[in-house]
């Protein structure tokens, strides 16, 4: 029997049936109390019809674009101002990243707007790769998709690198040698960053205890400022709004001009440092054509640059003074600095960001036939440096609101094919804007590249139940992977789906073969489609499961019209 439009690699109805969210459990609840649940209690919110408004999808990424290992399966913590409204897909929350995604939604009682918006951040620790902070911002009710990469350790991004190393520690917690860890230099990454450390320095938790006798790993990232790749993994960002001055006190929001990063981690036995007894000394090298945003003018000797720390559980950023600029024995420009206590360390200028202003762009397709997709939409200061970059879908004629954005004078806002391409400097769009705390909309026209033959994907799915005569359509998220591709970010690789009571739609590559995901029961189910046009129509006529698929050739559409017998 051939392949029709649905793979027969695994049954079809059972299969299909918790792929597109039909797997209903409902606990000690009939289907005929639907009416008079609460969404919040004692339900899978897999199957509740919306129980969530601003559905987001979480992508953690490896950020180097060649790495076949990404990563996988990891706890997630979240906190913030609006922690408390925010669940996992199937209305838990407990937060665990499954294949690297993290299906998030607010409960449906919360609407936020440009004027009250949902705050929150997000922290990981992954096997392998450097811990990460994010800080999300929600200003409608629309579902949406962040990406989150990571520098691996052992195969870091373009412009950073990574050592990892270990030491003693005595019954006291003390070092018993002196330590110094040097991130290595490599052809695409030629400045370095030292780590030394003074032999007796007592080694402590976050309570001021000293850690017991034993081994302790240290993993220090050096972030550069030379390539996008390790620009685009800061962590946390460069637009913050979750900022302490040197005495504590809260700051209006800022936009960070880095002049390099440096995150440090260590543990022993499952306890992480974070204090030490004694100043710890860093000396990070710098980019010698770097421009001084206070000056105006390349760095030089004798220059202050400000220190700051980063929380990295909260993404919360504190003053910690300032570093000097000077020259080793070679020329080469370096900043040192002392440390006493363990999170991230970024040398940044600041300005002041842009409060309540929302940056609106159109983005214009040369051809009006050029269908939507993901595309990388970058923002860079007027000398071509990286501040900032999201991956979204746009289409022709679509507003982008941006709320949180570089305040830079003559931002440049760039959109490229894909997130690889735009380290190679194939741009399809730009636009720049003189001010952006006080532009309006700004017309962006992208000139896309020649799109893979994509077909449209129709979902409509039901679940009934005849004996009680009640219907109810599902929502949830689905996701699209096709098989046979090189890497996550080639055009029609994948493609995120919120299916709205038991509607939704997306593009794929036409005749392409993907695994199709929906986060059902704390896990994602999933099932393998081939998106044939030529094989349909078929009726679907299972146990559980019955519903058409056809095919639209004036639309070039799939519909899949799904309906399932709940008893």
């Amino acid at each position: 029997m051939k392949d029709t439009v649905f793979s027969k690699k695994r049954m079809l109805g059972g299969v299909l049936l918790s792929s597109f969210l039909a797997v209903i459990v409902f606990a000690c609840k009939d289907l005929k109390d639907i009416a008079n649940l609460d969404p919040l209690e004692d339900v899978n919110f897999s199957i509740n019809a919306n129980p969530f408004t601003a559905p987001v999808m979480i992508r953690f990424v490896n950020a180097n674009p060649t790495a076949t290992n990404q990563p996988g399966a990891f706890d997630v913590s979240v906190s913030g101002t609006n922690a408390d409204v925010v669940y996992m897909a199937d209305g838990s929350k407990t937060f665990k990243a499954s294949q690297g995604l993290l299906p998030l939604g607010m409960r449906s009682k919360v609407t936020p707007s440009a004027s009250t918006p949902l705050k929150f951040t997000i922290h990981a620790t992954v096997s392998g790769f450097s811990p990460v902070s994010y800080n999300v911002m929600l200003t409608d009710t629309s579902q949406s998709e962040i990406q989150i990469p990571l520098v691996e350790l052992n195969n870091p991004a373009e412009g950073t690198s990574a050592r990892v190393a270990s030491t003693t520690v005595d019954g006291n917690g003390n070092t018993t040698a002196a330590v110094t860890i040097v991130t290595p230099k490599t052809a695409a990454t030629a400045d370095e960053a030292t780590l030394t450390i003074a032999s007796g320095t007592q080694m402590q938790d976050a309570s001021g205890k000293a850690l017991a006798a034993g081994q302790v790993r240290m993993e220090v990232v050096h972030y550069t400022t030379t390539s996008d790749q390790s620009l685009s993994s800061f962590p946390g960002g460069f637009v913050a709004d979750n900022v302490l001055n040197a005495s504590g006190q809260p700051m209006s929001p800022i936009t960070f001009s880095t002049a390099g990063f440096i995150s440090i981690n260590m543990t022993s036995g499952g306890t992480s440092v974070k204090k030490f007894s004694k100043p710890v000394e860093v000396t990070m090298d710098l980019d010698e054509t770097l421009t001084n945003p206070t000056t105006g003018q390349t760095i030089k000797a004798g220059e202050t640059v400000p220190l700051w720390s980063l929380n990295e559980e909260t993404a919360q950023w504190k003053e910690e003074g300032t570093a000097t600029i000077y020259a080793d024995a070679n020329g080469k420009l370096q900043a040192k600095f002392n440390i006493t206590h363990l999170s991230s360390y970024n040398l940044d200028w600041y300005t002041s960001a842009c409060v309540n202003h929302v940056l609106n762009i159109q983005f214009r397709f040369s051809s009006s036939s050029t269908v939507g997709r993901y595309y990388y939409v970058v923002f860079r200061d007027q000398s071509g440096r990286f501040l900032t970059s999201r991956y979204m879908y746009i289409r022709d004629g679509e507003v982008v609101s941006f709320y949180r954005h570089p305040t830079f004078p003559n931002l440049k806002i760039q959109v490229y094919d894909n997130y690889y391409s735009y380290n190679s400097s194939k741009v399809i769009g730009q636009a720049t804007v003189s001010n952006p705390c006080s532009s309006g909309t700004v017309t962006l026209t992208v000139t896309p590249p020649t799109p893979p033959e994509f077909v449209n994907v129709k979902l409509n799915f039901t679940a009934t139940n005849t004996k009680s005569k009640y219907s109810y359509r599902p929502s949830g998220w689905i996701y699209f992977y096709r098989t046979g591709g090189s890497y996550w970010w080639e055009p029609g690789s994948y493609a995120y789906l919120y299916s709205y009571y038991g509607q939704g739609s997306t593009q794929v590559i036409k005749n392409g073969t993907y695994y199709v995901y929906a986060y059902f029961n704390r896990k994602w189910e999933y099932t393998l489609i081939k998106f044939d046009p030529s094989s349909l129509p078929q009726t679907i006529n299972e146990q559980t499961l019955k519903g058409k698929a056809s095919y639209n050739s004036a639309t070039n559409t799939i519909d899949i019209a799904l309906t399932a017998d709940i008893k």
